[in-house]
């Protein structure tokens, strides 16, 4: 059975990277943008890493 493929869509993904990261500045928990944002608890993670000015990978 082949593996379904997906297309990302970088450019709104890229969106809601940055509107995650200006919600997170102004004070707003993590869980909050989740719901906010409509994507996952845990796919707010590396932005949060990012926006304290660690790399995304590690």
């Amino acid at each position: 059975m082949a593996t379904k493929r997906y297309r990302w869509d970088f450019t709104a993904l890229e969106q809601r990277r940055k509107q995650a990261a200006q919600l997170l500045a102004k004070g707003m928990r993590q869980a909050e943008i989740a719901r906010t944002l409509g994507v996952s608890h845990t796919g707010g993670e590396p932005t949060k890493r990012v926006g304290m000015g660690q790399s995304a990978g590690g």
